[in-house]
């Protein structure tokens, strides 16, 4: 090995430093100085790898007994978005099935007039509060009525192949 092979190059935002040598690189580690930099390059032919590895898996998920010992929580209506070419509401949905649901717009409306037109083609993403999964559905606009001042659609839908 040559003595250019055996030097070790450290770089923090766009900047590179060095050339340092394995001793001065063992200090840094020391004194905590390497952690001032993000990335170290200790062979040109591997490249530049971080000077702290990443956590080695994330937190786990709660278990099912801390949903068990949580009685009083009540299941949370999923929130959806449901947009066209032209429009994007917010809102949640209620009785969904295999088939479809009703979808009831959250903001107050702007307009008088219902925002989605039935036999519109709509898009809508599915957050489930519960298991913190969300879904994309493609959907049509079957029926709406204002409820207490909000819009609410019926909507028919076939799952997603495709992401929005």
């Amino acid at each position: 090995m040559t003595g250019s092979e055996n030097q070790i190059y450290l770089s923090r935002g766009k900047k590179i430093y060095g050339p340092f040598s394995e001793e001065q690189i063992q200090q840094f580690e020391i004194s905590g100085e390497l952690e001032k930099y993000s990335w170290i390059c200790r062979n040109r032919e591997v490249g530049w790898k971080p000077t702290v590895p990443p956590p080695s898996s994330l937190p786990p998920l709660p278990t099912a007994d801390l949903k068990k010992s949580q009685p009083n929580k009540t299941h949370q209506k999923p929130l959806a978005l449901c947009y066209s070419r032209d429009q994007v509401l917010s809102g949640e949905l209620k009785n969904m099935n295999s088939t479809g649901c009703a979808f009831l717009q959250v903001q107050p409306p702007q307009s008088t007039l219902p925002l989605l037109t039935v036999g519109l083609k709509v898009r809508v993403n599915i957050l489930n509060l519960d298991s913190s999964q969300t879904e994309t559905i493609d959907a049509s606009i079957q029926a709406f009525k204002k409820i207490k001042g909000s819009w609410e659609y019926q909507l028919t839908w076939r799952k997603s192949d495709q992401s929005a």
